[in-house]
């Protein structure tokens, strides 16, 4: 009698195999990516200039697509009416501010505080091309020593207050250069609510961020004016509004807008 011996075992079907190797595939790729990323963010950690001129590019990049939205909501702060006089801007970058500046007389002079050297290219032209006398510093917000006492009727911030190294200081400064009467508006992206995923997110990303983001953090920027013992002292008015911006990448979006009257 011939008998015959079934195998159990079962070979894993083609399909299987693929997609065990897909997977795989897939795993590499992701490994490959974050040392890629890594080694980016360790090389601009380690080379200023790179890291200046890297995000003077981006933002130059950025702004001419920015969203018309964002330019509008800008534009509504800095109107006419609030924007006068000799106008100090802080950390100007490219200048995207210069669109809502058009048709303003009401404006004497504009001064930048821009301590990226590689921002200079992008800004001239548009300061060329302004009605008004336009100067540059190479300085940071922290030490305006430029910018004589109570000479300024407008200060402008937008997008800087989070990337300043001191931002106690820089406040210290915006009230010292303001005349009295003077007004500092600022836009600025902010840390998310207390104790939201958000928030918490936003912190565990800010070692990375603050690299590729040329110091940028995630603060809580209404505290920091309304509280500010320059500002309290000085009795100033300050009328701070939270919100979310129109903003693709959902770790900006929170957001606060204000106005601050010496």
């Amino acid at each position: 009698a011939v008998s015959f011996r079934h195998d159990h075992h079962q070979t894993r079907s083609s399909p299987e195999i693929m997609g065990c190797c897909s997977w795989r595939t897939v795993g590499v790729l992701l490994l490959v990516i974050v040392a890629l990323l890594a080694a980016v963010v360790q090389y601009l950690k380690d080379n200023s200039d790179a890291r200046h001129e890297m995000f003077a590019g981006l933002c130059s990049h950025m702004n001419k697509k920015s969203n018309p939205e964002m330019t509008k909501l800008r534009c509504s702060l800095l109107n006419s009416n609030d924007v006068v006089g000799n106008v100090l801007e802080i950390g100007p970058g490219p200048g995207p501010n210069f669109v809502c500046f058009q048709g303003n007389k009401g404006i004497t002079s504009w001064v930048g505080v821009e301590p990226n050297i590689f921002f200079n290219s992008y800004i001239e032209p548009k300061m060329a091309a302004a009605s008004f006398p336009t100067t540059l510093h190479n300085a940071s917000a922290e030490q305006m020593s430029g910018i004589p006492d109570a000479s300024i009727d407008t200060v402008i911030s937008t997008h800087v207050l989070c990337s300043v190294e001191d931002p106690n200081a820089a406040i210290s400064e915006i009230l010292r250069v303001l005349k009295p009467g003077g007004r500092f508006l600022f836009l600025e992206h902010v840390s998310a609510e207390a104790n939201s995923w958000l928030r918490s997110l936003q912190h565990t990303l800010e070692p990375a961020w603050r690299i590729m983001g040329d110091g940028c953090e995630f603060r809580d920027v209404a505290e920091l004016v309304q509280t500010h013992k320059t500002v309290v002292a000085s009795g100033a008015a300050v009328s701070v509004t939270s919100f979310d911006a129109p903003m693709p990448l959902f770790l900006i979006k929170p957001h606060v807008i204000g106005n601050v009257k010496k």
